[in-house]
Formats: C-alpha cells, sequence, structure tokens
C-alpha cells in the first residue's frame, strides 16, 4: 500500500510541477488552463486497482492552485496596468482627483495605491473631499467627527458643544482645508467611513429624485412614460445638501445625545437660524420624503440596553429615530423628564418640531420673516446654489399674488410632492412653465377637494346653503 502513496504522490507532484510552469512561463488562459485534477491514479487503473485521492490531497492540490492563480494575477496585472508604470507623484496626484468610491476600490484592487495612500492619507483625502466642493466637504467631515465620536470604545475627546453657533460656524463655513479625524490610528477605516456616509446620502438622493421626477412628469402628462432623468449639476448640489444637513442633524441631535445621555433640544434651533427660507424648505421637502416612504437613516449609536423591541411600536417614524424603539429609548433625558414623558420621541419629532415652531409656524413652508433672508455665506464654487431655485421663486412669487392665502393642502400636493424648490428654470420650461400662475390656477382646481356631500361644491359643508 506505501508503494500506490508513492505513486499517487509522485503523480501529483508531477502536475503541480507543471501547472507551475504553465503559470511562470505566462500560459495559463481560457484555452490552455491546468487540467483538473482526476479522480483517481491512471497509473493504477492499468493495474485495475481504484484508490481514490484522500480529501486531505485535494485540499492541498486546491489551495496551492488558488496561490499560484493569485500570484500570477497579481504579477500580470502589476506588469501590465498603466498605472503602476507611472512614477508616484502622479500616481498621488490620480489619487487625489478621484471620488471617495473610486478611491477605496483602487487601494483594494492595487496593492501599490494602497500602499501610496497609507503613506499619505492626509493629502490624499484632502484633495479627494475637496472636489466635493468646501460646502459639501465641510458637511460630511463634521459628520464623520461626530460618528468617530460615537463609535469610539474608548474615551474620544468630545466636541466643545456648549457653543452651539460657534461650533457650526467653524466646521461648516470654513474654506481651508479640514483635519480628517483617526487618520494616525486607521486610514482604511476612516476612509471606508466616509464611502458609507456618502453612499447613504448618495442613495437618498438618487430615490428622491426619481420620485419627485416621476411625480412632476406624470402631473405634466399623465399617462405618458418619463423620458430618463438626468439632474443637472445645480440640481443634485441641492439635494446633496439638503440630505447631507438632514444627515448631519440626526447624527447631532439623535445619536449624539442617546450616546452620551444628554439633552441637546436648547441647541436644535440654532441648527435651523443659520438657514435661510428656501434652504430650509429643501431641507423639510428631503425630511418629508424620509417619512413619507419610511426610510431611516442609520444610527452610529447602537441602543445597547434598550428594552422596548417586544412592546407595540409607536406610529412614529421619524427617519432619525432607531428602527428597533421608534424613540422609545430616553436615557438621555433626566429622571424628571422621563417621568413627565415616559414615550420620549414617541411622539414628538424634534426634527418638525423646532421647524414649525420657530421656522414655519402653523403651515408647513418657512416664513421669510423667521428666517434669514439670504445664506449665511456665499460658495464661489456653486454660485447657481446661492440663489434659490426657479421652481422656488415662482412659489412665493404665487404665494404672494395669493395674498398670503395658500391652503396646506395645495402645498404639500402641489408643491412639496413635486420638489419645487429643487428645480432649475430649463426643466420647469420644458414642463410648459411649471408652477407658473395658470399651471398653479389649474392644479388647485383640480387638487381642491369637494367637502360638501350635499351639493358637491367646494368649500366647507357649513357654508352650503342647502345643508
Amino acid at each position: 500500500m506505501q508503494d500506490d502513496d508513492d505513486v499517487v504522490g509522485k503523480e501529483m507532484g508531477a502536475w503541480l510541477l507543471q501547472a507551475s510552469g504553465a503559470f511562470a512561463g505566462g500560459k495559463c488562459n481560457r484555452a490552455s488552463r491546468p487540467w483538473p485534477l482526476p479522480e483517481t491514479s491512471p497509473r493504477l487503473l492499468k493495474h485495475n486497482t481504484v484508490t481514490p485521492y484522500s480529501d486531505r490531497a485535494k485540499s492541498i492540490y486546491l489551495s496551492t492552485i488558488a496561490f499560484m492563480m493569485r500570484t500570477y494575477l497579481l504579477r500580470r496585472a502589476s506588469s501590465s496596468f498603466p498605472f503602476t508604470n507611472l512614477p508616484a507623484d502622479v500616481q498621488l496626484l490620480i489619487l487625489g482627483n478621484v471620488d471617495l468610491h473610486t478611491l477605496q476600490s483602487t487601494t483594494r484592487a492595487i496593492p501599490s495605491a494602497r500602499e501610496l495612500y497609507l503613506e499619505y492619507p492626509s493629502s490624499i483625502l484632502q484633495a479627494v473631499t475637496a472636489t466635493m466642493g468646501p460646502q459639501i466637504r465641510n458637511l460630511l467631515l463634521t459628520t464623520h467627527s461626530l460618528v468617530s465620536t460615537i463609535k469610539a470604545v474608548d474615551v474620544y475627546p468630545q466636541p466643545d458643544l456648549d457653543d452651539m453657533e460657534k461650533y457650526l460656524a467653524e466646521n461648516l463655513d470654513t474654506e481651508a482645508p479640514m483635519k480628517v479625524d483617526l487618520l494616525d490610528y486607521d486610514a482604511l477605516g476612516v476612509l471606508h467611513a466616509l464611502c458609507e456616509i456618502d453612499k447613504e446620502v448618495s442613495d437618498y438622493v438618487k430615490d428622491f429624485a426619481y420620485d419627485i421626477y416621476e411625480n412632476a412628469c406624470r402631473c405634466d402628462n399623465p399617462g405618458a412614460i418619463p423620458p430618463p432623468l438626468s439632474l443637472s449639476p445645480t440640481e443634485e448640489y441641492r439635494m446633496t445638501r439638503a440630505f447631507y444637513r438632514l444627515k448631519l442633524f440626526g447624527v447631532l441631535f439623535y445619536n449624539y445625545p442617546d450616546r452620551f445621555h444628554v439633552s441637546m433640544e436648547s441647541f436644535q434651533a440654532v441648527f435651523f437660524a443659520r438657514l435661510s427660507a428656501f434652504e430650509i424648505d429643501e431641507v423639510v421637502t428631503a425630511y418629508q420624503f424620509a417619512l413619507r416612504e419610511r426610510r431611516y437613516f442609520k444610527s452610529p449609536c447602537v441602543h445597547i440596553g434598550c428594552s422596548y423591541p417586544r412592546l407595540k411600536l409607536p406610529t412614529n417614524n421619524d427617519p432619525f429615530n432607531c428602527q428597533t424603539c421608534r424613540g422609545l429609548y430616553t436615557m438621555h433625558v433626566s429622571k424628571n423628564v422621563l417621568e413627565a414623558r415616559p414615550w420620549g420621541r414617541r411622539n414628538v419629532q424634534p426634527f418638525w418640531w423646532t421647524v414649525s415652531e420657530h421656522f414655519a409656524g402653523p403651515e408647513d413652508w418657512a416664513h421669510p420673516d423667521m428666517c434669514k433672508p439670504y445664506p449665511i455665506k456665499n460658495w464661489h464654487d456653486t454660485p447657481d446654489s446661492n440663489e434659490p431655485s426657479a421652481g422656488w421663486s415662482l412659489w412665493r412669487e404665487y404665494y404672494e399674488r395669493s395674498g398670503s392665502s395658500v391652503s396646506r393642502q395645495l402645498y404639500v400636493n402641489v408643491f412639496r410632492v413635486l420638489g419645487y424648490c429643487f428645480w432649475d428654470s430649463t426643466r420647469l420650461e420644458g414642463w410648459g412653465n411649471m408652477f407658473g400662475e395658470q399651471w398653479v390656477t389649474e392644479e388647485t382646481q383640480r387638487w381642491h377637494p369637494v367637502w360638501c356631500d350635499v351639493c358637491q361644491s367646494d368649500g366647507w359643508e357649513e357654508s352650503c346653503p342647502y345643508a
């Protein structure tokens, strides 16, 4: 039996030598790949003796071939991919001019790019985030800094949030390069975290854009198949900015208090006080989309010890709430507050309560008299985003012509659901001057409900002469 094992071992050794020669000579392709491992030894078959290879022998064979294949492909890729033949300073320049997700894919696929990134993570990430524009970059890096603090296992230096206005101004209004936290400890982990945040916001923007676009096309031409959507740079920028602000608000006023058991309610109005009327309308329109579609932002603060998953879930679908307890977790408030309001965020939406109480009044739209008249800072890289969109301007004109008598239902059905505050003039012209005076008049007649069941006319039943 020892002789049979020697025969099997010699044949496997010969096979591996042939396979390694094929790899080394660059002959491994679909036409000439290594032969599959036979089920039995050919030489033993000549003697009518069937001796299958053992499982251990097959395992050794498979692992050896996998190792040789990886080595061959890496050598072939490094010798043929043009990027690896460039000087290091040119590679560094290229890595600094791609987006975050391309940078992450490149560091995963090319070992030399990964080594270059690990050697210069700060300069590369500062260059990559600069391509997003300073306003979006500031929102991303501020959100990442707070998320890093929340997720830290050890006590991480907490930001100074006692002066919220100063904190937001220093982090959101600067045009200078910003420091990226934790690069010295885990550069690849920081890149992954930044990509996660940006992907979450990008997914929101994509779904939101298709939703309001299909609603508007259906309203403009019912029954027709909408043409493919292609957002203008300014439209996409407005939507991205709105959802990044939502993400930052959730991390700052929901996740951070839950993690460190502090109350941030007194600072929530400061967040919106920095925004002009059209910027608040943008954020509220994005918020209502998440609320309507039952979408929830990912929370970096896991509610450890949350004792509410078996209870009946409340109806509060605030997109910032924990998906498990829907706002029942209230350890961050004091005992007195907990006893007075045991359900915490179950019946209160801090975001919407702050907007309606301080900036919108009883209606759903931001009032210019209660908001800043213009953005707190003009960004030179995107000058069009410093001004309200064409759709928002038409809405304001209609509101003023109507003598400030626009109903909430008309606002929601005609303006918010169609994403009026994001569309440019070119798109509105293609829709037949949507939101213009004639269009709004027709939509008012179409959307206005029939309240009276007696005379089937507009108006409340109490005013019907036949009731």
